[in-house]
């Protein structure tokens, strides 16, 4: 994942390192600095048909914070510039507003195909309020097609299993993927 900064030498990779306990002391959560526009992606290394994406908040204090943000998916990558006005327009974009996960909320995407996830801040906090924590972000590939019809109504999306990590603790993480494994 990448973020457009982070707070305390919080380094974004805990939004990816499946612990959802949302207690920023208990190094948990990743956390950025003061920002209307902050935000948070992962790039799935190619292209996916997305089922959902859950989002975990941070339950300690402050999960208001989270409370007025989008969660976008794209097979392009998003510029580290972006705000949400920039984003809105595009038609190659999925975009859905988010409302305060209390302690997680999940976004249906409905199969949008995207390789580049991202939860971003509506650029509408004052900066006294402007951080952005998130505890965790779990993405959901929608199953196969022959598969999907096979299955019943009661069918569970497929996860990613974490395959690789690499990471320069600053501000850029690198997760690896094997989507064909459930987790």
């Amino acid at each position: 994942p990448f973020a457009s900064f982070t707070f305390d030498g919080r380094n974004d990779s805990l939004v990816g390192d499946g612990n959802t306990n949302g207690d920023f002391n208990n190094k948990s959560v990743t956390h950025t600095n003061a920002d209307a526009n902050a935000w948070w992606e992962v790039d799935l290394g190619r292209e996916e048909a997305i089922d959902s994406v859950r989002i975990f908040n941070r339950i300690d204090c402050c999960g208001d914070r989270l409370r007025d943000f989008w969660v976008f998916i794209s097979p392009a990558p998003f510029g580290p510039r972006d705000t949400v006005k920039d984003i809105l327009p595009r038609a190659d974009v999925f975009k859905r507003p988010g409302v305060r996960p209390n302690p997680s909320i999940r976004i249906k995407a409905d199969g949008f195909r995207g390789r580049y996830v991202r939860i971003q801040l509506a650029g509408t906090h004052d900066m006294a309020e402007a951080y952005m924590s998130l505890a965790e972000v779990e993405v959901f590939a929608s199953a196969p097609r022959a598969a999907a019809a096979a299955e019943t109504a009661r069918a569970k999306p497929a996860g990613f299993k974490l395959t690789g990590f690499k990471s320069n603790y600053a501000n850029h993480t690198r997760f690896e993927f094997d989507t064909a494994s459930k987790v």
